[in-house]
């Protein structure tokens, strides 16, 4: 399984997720998103819809239907009810159950040392158990650069 980590430190995490979102689409794969609560999935949700004028992926979350029918699923609830091969961490969200896709993507504050040190603990765990791992943090431009290591 592979996990890439991003650390913002331009971009919020609405920006982040649809252009994270965006790409996921363009590689026709299904993806869960994982809030801290029903409130923040919701409003995640919502946000999502405006931030990518030019491109439209279809997501949805438990008050907008089928689930089976939606590429991008966002809940606070550990679950995979879209078949997804990716799940998609905010707001610190951790659970055995993330090992279990193809790949995941670990989107957290990097001017948050509490956040940055929950992320190096999914990180520590990661490697303890094999997996393969990416570390990306943003240059000046906002644009995404991958780091050797996890470090701020």
């Amino acid at each position: 399984m592979r996990f890439d980590f991003y650390s913002l430190n331009k971009w919020s995490l609405e920006i982040a997720l649809a252009k994270i979102l965006k790409k996921v689409s363009s590689l026709k794969k299904r993806a869960i998103v994982l809030a801290s609560s029903e409130d923040r999935a919701e409003n995640l949700c919502e946000i999502l819809w405006s931030q990518e004028p030019d491109f439209w992926f279809g997501h949805g979350n438990s008050t907008d239907g089928d689930s089976q029918h939606q590429l991008i699923w966002i809940t606070h609830i550990f679950e995979n009810p879209n078949n997804a091969e990716y799940v998609i961490i905010t707001d610190s969200r951790d659970s055995n159950e993330i090992y279990s896709f193809e790949r995941c993507l670990d989107i957290f504050d990097g001017k948050d040392e509490d956040l940055i040190q929950l992320a190096r603990d999914r990180w520590e765990k990661a490697n303890d158990l094999g997996h393969e791992l990416h570390y990306w943090k943003q240059a000046n431009d906002g644009a995404w650069v991958e780091s050797n290591n996890f470090t701020n």
